[in-house]
């Protein structure tokens, strides 16, 4: 039977244990191992509120189960325990937590990772312990998001030159995710190949041709198709280059200007870009928040970029793409579709017949970067005038973006005003219109 003592100290325990794991206490570090073996002894972690949990408190939990407690308690229940996440997400598929887990969780992962391999008495970790810090960095790889999959990655190739033969053989073929006839092309033509952990995409070909580049567009279509890491990193080479001023020069941009110069190819650059639009969740008013990682933060592309600027102005037919790339741009954060912008007035101007992209365009760029490089071809035409207060009116747009608009056009209302003022009869009326809408 339980004395006054023991019922005293179970209690005092008790209260200890739950205000460390609310971040409200700090106990020794030994009461905090205690803590901790009670927590996975008695499988706490199956009821407890992690995303209510202070990230420094998961942090020691991590590590401490993976540098104290691992020999006690074994892979097995290590393995049950930081799994706890996954299981979540298949049960609650609704809930913040749920859905953002990674946020939580990614350094009390790292912390796991450092405690497992960090090895004792100059002895290597055991494949054991290699094992679970290689199950750990897929849990990011495969789950998390591109930030967290970038750290996954990161910790999997140290783990390789650590000496983990599971994590080499991770880096050098892939997870196993995707079956290996898909990760790999190869013909008289060309040679493709792609490893998942490492996102990249390595294309060669041999010849210059229509068929040698569909192959590759099929290729990474396929990729696409079973959830390839969209961000993927692209090598390619190619005697032939050409350029949109200002989008970064990577051999990304060579190959989909490339693919652009065979009109047969658009309906395949069409369904690549399908394919991402639609790997990428982007539904409704959503924009792309993913972005290609093979240039600067700042000048980055979105994912499926390269493709939507080359097709779009290889043909002006292909508007609609153009349309559905710019209306679901992060305006905030992507540069890159404002040289695109600039690129598609300088080659196709403003008329009626492309009213649609161009307001696509100028509402969903950023608003403090690339200007129009002169007068915009088109835009003191009559019925090009008459086309943008149609559209203005069908789109009800509201005064502050036809300040945009105008902005953009004119450089601003007072430009606006002085334009329509030495306008002749036929365009005064139109520009005084668009004038009359603008914000004040």
């Amino acid at each position: 039977m339980e004395t006054k003592d023991e019922a005293a100290a179970r209690e005092k325990f008790r209260v200890e244990k739950n205000k460390y794991l609310r971040g409200r206490l700090s106990p020794s570090p030994e009461r905090k191992r205690e803590i901790v073996r009670y927590f996975l002894g008695e499988r706490e972690y199956e009821t407890a509120d992690f995303n209510g949990m202070k990230d420094s408190t998961l942090e020691e939990i991590c590590r401490i189960a993976a540098e104290d407690l691992y020999d006690e308690f074994g892979p097995e229940r290590l393995t049950e325990f930081f799994d706890t996440p996954m299981r979540t997400r298949e049960t609650d598929s609704t809930s913040w937590y749920a859905r953002n887990w990674y946020v939580v969780w990614e350094y009390g992962y790292r912390q796991a990772i450092l405690a497992l391999t960090a090895g004792k008495d100059d002895h290597p970790p055991g494949a054991e312990r290699f094992h679970l810090a290689c199950h750990l960095c897929m849990i990011l790889l495969l789950h998390g998001d591109e930030y967290r999959q970038e750290t996954g990655r990161k910790y999997l190739q140290t783990l390789a030159r650590r000496g983990s033969e599971e994590a080499k053989k991770l880096v050098e073929s892939g997870s196993g995710k995707i079956a290996p006839d898909v990760l790999r092309c190869q013909d008289h033509l060309v040679t493709c190949a792609a490893n998942d952990i490492l996102n990249v995409v390595d294309l060669k070909t041999k010849e210059e041709s229509e068929a040698a580049y569909r192959t590759m567009l099929d290729y990474l279509i396929r990729l696409i198709q079973a959830e390839f890491p969209k961000e993927y990193h692209l090598k390619f080479n190619s005697k032939e280059k050409t350029w949109i001023r200002g989008i970064p020069k990577t051999p990304a941009q060579v190959f989909w200007n490339n693919c652009a110069r065979y009109p047969a190819l658009f309906p395949r650059m069409r369904e690549y870009i399908r394919a991402i639009r639609i790997s990428d969740g982007v539904a409704g008013s959503d924009v792309v928040s993913e972005y290609y990682r093979d240039a600067s933060d700042e000048a980055a592309v979105p994912v499926g970029g390269y493709a939507a600027f080359a097709l779009g102005l290889a043909d002006p037919s292909h508007g609609d793409i153009v349309v559905e790339f710019m209306l679901h741009n992060d305006e905030e954060h992507a540069l890159a579709p404002n040289h695109f912008v600039l690129a598609y007035f300088d080659k196709f101007g403003i008329h009626p017949e492309n009213m649609e992209p161009v307001l696509a365009c100028i509402l969903n760029i950023n608003e403090n970067e690339a200007r129009p490089r002169g007068k915009i071809a088109g835009l003191d035409d009559a019925p090009t005038l008459a086309a943008l207060l149609l559209a203005i009116s069908r789109y009800e747009l509201d005064g502050y973006d036809v300040s945009r608009i105008v902005d953009y056009l004119w450089g601003g209302r007072e430009k606006l005003a002085k334009a329509a003022k030495k306008a002749e009869d036929g365009k005064k009326e139109h520009l005084a219109r668009i004038l009359a809408l603008v914000e004040e």
